[in-house]
């Protein structure tokens, strides 16, 4: 009887450590599999082995990271200019994400330079600019036929339950193509609300972008060298945003929350396949601003002497007017000004003069205070959703809301 209980415990150890090896097997396998066998998946990589550095976790994110080139037209003083811009791969068949603005100006005719950490240089087509997410989505493109399938080293999206907190660290990668550098950050500040690039129009003073909805980053000081904007990434693997280039002080740079980009990859993405431009026109015909724009506009525009009244938005002068300062110190609630009539499929939704207090959408509600929550209502729909949009008249804020619903 004895004799049979040992054999019996002998039994149990023996499965036991056959259960722990295997596992351990496996999970080598996992690790060898997404590190030699299929490499490009980055954000996989890290998940399976997270045991890496810093710094060899930078040096991964570089491989997805590319600079691109171009020259645009100046709309303003029609000089030439020439841009390089950082963007991030987020998918293996090569679709890359950028800031927006640097992009503003360019046609159909505009030619990409994209230069990879690998050395490799490819064209560019870009398929997507939206303004509001300061977002543009460029498809890689004369990759190389004896290849085959396209596999690129690409990152994966944050979620919004991955972005960016107060005080946490993150590592923004630079442009591949010159320092290669890996910088430290920490997080200063989130939700911020009030930053804006100025230009020059007819010897006045106006603004040429509002960021809203982002985060502020303070980079480690590197000896000679200088940050050119680029990813903001965790060291799980999650792409968590995309700073400019420009330093608002003391080494503090913008970022661009990355959530935003799932809105629209997928439609640019498959409207790309199907040889078709993806186009939002329920968010491209909605012209106006919110609360903090509208302080931005009245802020530049005060110092315009003798053309106070004047301000830039949407590629012309305006007047500021006695139902914006309604809208703007009278209303209690936050709200979003319609500057011009908005249309849709022929039809009238709002006339200039409403204010949008909210937006309902696939079961969500989003507030009239930030122009990018009006905006989110209108993604991520398919045909046949309803949009429905809570509002009053600039003349009327004292009465009922009134709500228009829309099919798209």
């Amino acid at each position: 009887m004895g004799e049979d209980k040992k054999n019996s415990n002998a039994k149990v150890i023996w499965y036991v450590l056959f259960a722990i090896v295997t596992v351990i097997l496996c999970y080598l396998f996992i690790v060898v599999y997404f590190y030699y066998i299929s490499p490009n998946n980055i954000s996989a990589k890290l998940i399976v082995w997270p045991f890496s550095s810093n710094q060899q976790i930078g040096q991964m994110y570089l491989d997805a990271t590319v600079e691109i080139d171009f020259t645009v037209t100046n709309e303003v003083t029609f000089e030439e200019e020439e841009k390089q811009v950082v963007g991030i791969n987020v998918r293996e068949d090569g679709y890359v994400v950028a800031p927006y603005h640097d992009f503003c100006s360019c046609t159909p005719e505009t030619t990409f330079q994209i230069y990879t950490n690998s050395g490799r240089v490819y064209g560019g087509k870009l398929l997507y600019g939206d303004e509001d997410f300061s977002l543009a989505i460029i498809k890689l493109e004369n990759v190389l036929e004896s290849e085959g399938r396209i596999k690129l080293p690409y990152v994966s999206i944050a979620s919004s339950s991955s972005s960016i907190l107060y005080a946490q660290s993150v590592l923004a990668i630079s442009t591949p193509r010159e320092d290669n550098n890996v910088w430290q950050a920490v997080a200063v500040e989130n939700d911020r609300m009030d930053v804006y690039s100025e230009i020059n129009i007819d010897n006045r003073r106006a603004v040429d972008y509002v960021l809203e909805d982002c985060y502020v980053l303070l980079l480690e000081k590197k000896t000679d060298a200088q940050f050119s904007g680029g990813p903001v990434l965790n060291t799980s693997g999650d792409l968590l945003g995309l700073a400019n280039g420009g330093s608002l002080e003391n080494g503090q740079y913008v970022v661009i929350p990355a959530d935003k980009i799932r809105l629209v990859l997928a439609d640019a993405v498959e409207a790309y396949q199907n040889g078709q431009t993806y186009q939002n026109e329920l968010a491209d015909n909605l012209v106006g601003f919110d609360h903090a724009e509208l302080d931005i506009f009245i802020d530049v525009s005060t110092e315009n002497s003798g053309q106070e009244v004047n301000f830039w938005f949407d590629g012309a002068w305006h007047v500021y007017t006695d139902e914006m300062t309604k809208i703007y110190y009278l209303n209690t609630t936050p709200s979003f000004y319609v500057l011009e009539d908005w249309t849709y499929n022929g039809e009238t939704i709002l006339n200039a003069g409403d204010c949008i207090f909210s937006v309902s959408s696939n079961g969500n509600t989003y507030l009239g205070d930030k122009r990018a929550n009006i905006m989110q209502a209108f993604y991520g729909l398919d045909e046949g959703d309803t949009v429905t949009v809570y509002y009053q008249n600039v003349n009327n804020l004292d009465d009922q809301l009134l709500s228009k619903t829309i099919t798209v």
